[in-house]
């Protein structure tokens, strides 16, 4: 594995860099790509963001959106662009199983390989990485990585509201259990670069078409159930709903029903489970000491934060739903616990 002072070296000269991505990106996702593009940009590289999929309309707004290379629709130029890198950049994933078709490109180029994340185990296929499961987000990192490089004076109000958008994305808008103060102080910094938080906040948390709204309120109504004694409640979604509303799951954004889920007095733990002609996609939220990251991790292929994690599965949505039941039980005393 590289040093750090390798890292710093191997920058200080004009390179071509290619930021990568997960599937579907989300907010820290995109946050933490456009944030170290427009960051390499003024270093002086050649810069190239490339993203495995589509991702919600609510982050079409941030600042270098328009540069983004999208996978599915430009494959070829996607994998010609890693394979002309001379540094790749793994972004909020550490796996290459998460970024389908791109994955192969990553691991088969020359380039200099790069890891910035946060999430449990990462693979090891990386020169360098920056990996910390104590931070709150990708985005919290690369804002340390900038600090690292000794370039807090390129910190422009386009790159401090990237990495707001990240940090209030992947910590829900500071909702989530947090296992420092440092985000709370980033935040702070940021808003000295010149960031808008609430405008920042509208265009995430309030920028959705009336087709999704009718949808999640569709889910809430007619595929939730609830489990009252334990404090849990789960949303079931099949291939036939998002038909009927015309939803789109590359880019459908999950967080809105979560949150509108999660906002039930007395809900401790609400899981969503999606079918989408695949695995599983499975998303937790919990509260307080309920820890859906280890839950996650031990039963589902998955991970995340303690509060918010995601996994899959590669049966059905009913028999996801009946193991999902049948575990349940361990995460019993943490339910109940007020």
């Amino acid at each position: 594995m590289m040093q750090f002072d390798e890292v710093r070296q191997l920058l200080s000269q004009k390179r071509k860099i290619v930021l990568t991505n997960h599937n579907n990106p989300d907010g820290d996702a995109m946050g933490s790509a456009l944030a170290l593009y427009h960051f390499f940009m003024k270093m002086g590289h050649e810069v190239n963001v490339v993203v495995p999929t589509q991702y919600h309309e609510s982050l079409h707004w941030l600042p270098g959106n328009d540069t983004v290379i999208v996978a599915e629709n430009s494959l070829q130029m996607a994998i010609d662009l890693v394979n002309e890198a001379e540094v790749v950049f793994s972004l909020d994933y550490n796996g290459l199983d998460r970024i389908s078709f791109v994955g192969n490109a990553i691991e088969s180029c020359s380039a200099v390989k790069i890891m910035i994340d946060h999430h449990l185990q990462p693979d090891e296929f990386v020169d360098y990485a920056l990996h910390n499961t104590q931070s709150s987000s990708t985005v919290e990192l690369v804002y340390e990585f900038i600090l690292m490089l000794d370039q807090e004076a390129l910190i422009d109000v386009d790159i401090a509201t990237c990495i707001y958008t990240g940090l209030i994305s992947d910590t829900g808008r500071f909702k989530h259990a947090l296992f420092t103060r440092r985000p709370f102080e980033i935040a702070a910094e940021l808003y000295d670069k010149g960031i808008d938080p609430g405008e920042i906040s509208r265009q995430i948390f309030d920028s959705f078409r009336e087709k999704e709204l009718r949808f999640n309120c569709y889910c809430i109504s007619e595929k939730m159930t609830m489990l009252p004694e334990q404090n849990t409640a789960y949303i079931t979604i099949e291939q036939s709903d998002m038909d009927r509303f015309g939803i789109d799951y590359k880019t459908f954004e999950s967080g809105a029903l979560l949150a509108q889920g999660m906002s039930i007095r007395g809900i401790k733990l609400l899981v969503l489970f999606i079918e989408r002609g695949g695995p599983v996609k499975i998303s937790f939220r919990s509260r307080g000491d309920v820890n859906v990251r280890d839950f996650a991790n031990a039963h589902f292929d998955g991970g995340g934060h303690k509060n918010a994690s995601g996994g899959r599965s590669n049966v059905n949505v009913s028999a996801t739903v009946e193991r999902f039941l049948s575990l349940l039980p361990e995460l019993n005393e943490s339910l109940q616990m007020v």
